[in-house]
């Protein structure tokens, strides 16, 4: 890839790609420190007086917490098993907020987001599904002069959404030095967004133009020419079997947020829009 980029473009690549390379070595070493310090606290809550469990379980989380997300929620399911947990109101909060705060970065947001539902799955169960699931990597990188750098780093450190494991950065990296497969992946998502773009025009849906990769839509009423209810809509792909995003902020609520997917899966999202 750099060998086809203009000189200083492939010097500009070549120094992120170095700082990249500094930033995994010190991230592996600060892994490695919190891996010793979770292992020994683990073999304490192994063996500690019940008296003292739930505390130890804490601490294993605090070590592990948007480190290690599988890790995390095994620490707070032993905390679910305790009759601490059935007890305790304020125990069952903190447990319920620590959980949906890992499934956030874990990127399972309709888990997190359904943490309180009373019907959900213990969190031992919900652990041997996500054993199951093939999860994805999310990751971005920003070049800028140093000013605007210092400026996201401080807000990114103050919400911590996304922490950005080794697996993730070595993928970044990989990515990064492989143009062809970007673009192939890019020209995809960019023909199924048109395609899918215009099915939405056919069923008379209000499309606003795009060049992400989401498409953003409301469905007006052909009888009214007002636009339906949002929140409806979200409703109705959801008890399909598919996410979409809805957002309640006044001037969009009539909006679906669309993320572009396979052909396969934007083909089930036709279906299940097709009657709406």
């Amino acid at each position: 890839m750099l060998a086809q980029l203009p000189s200083h473009s492939k010097q500009e690549i070549e120094a992120v790609l170095a700082e990249l390379d500094s930033a995994i070595a010190h991230k592996k070493e600060y892994q490695a420190a919190r891996l010793v310090r979770a292992d020994s606290i683990e073999r304490v809550v192994n063996t500690c007086h019940p008296n003292v469990y739930v505390e130890k379980c804490k601490e294993l989380y605090d070590a592990v917490a948007d480190f290690d997300g599988k890790r995390s929620l095994k620490a707070l399911a032993r905390i679910e098993k305790t009759p601490q947990y059935q007890q305790d109101i304020n125990l069952r909060a903190w447990t319920d907020l620590n959980a949906s705060r890992t499934y956030g970065t874990m990127g399972l947001y309709h888990k997190a987001n359904n943490i309180t539902n009373p019907n959900k799955l213990s969190l031992g169960q919900e652990l041997r599904l996500i054993e199951k699931i093939n999860e994805l990597l999310r990751l971005g990188y920003l070049v800028a002069s140093p000013d605007l750098v210092n400026a996201v780093t401080t807000v990114k450190n103050s919400l911590n959404h996304f922490p950005v494991d080794y697996l993730t950065q070595q993928a970044g990296i990989a990515a990064c030095r492989d143009a062809g497969y970007y673009a192939h992946g890019a020209r995809l998502v960019a023909e199924e967004r048109e395609s899918f773009s215009a099915f939405l025009k056919e069923k008379g849906w209000e499309v606003i133009p795009s060049r992400t990769n989401f498409v953003f839509a409301r469905k007006i009423d052909g009888a009214s020419g007002k636009a339906k209810d949002g929140q409806g809509l979200y409703r109705a792909i959801k008890e399909k079997g598919i996410l979409v995003r809805h957002f309640a902020t006044p001037g969009i609520e009539d909006y679906l947020r669309i993320t572009v997917g396979t052909h396969g899966q934007m083909q089930a999202l036709r279906e299940a829009m097709a009657d709406l």
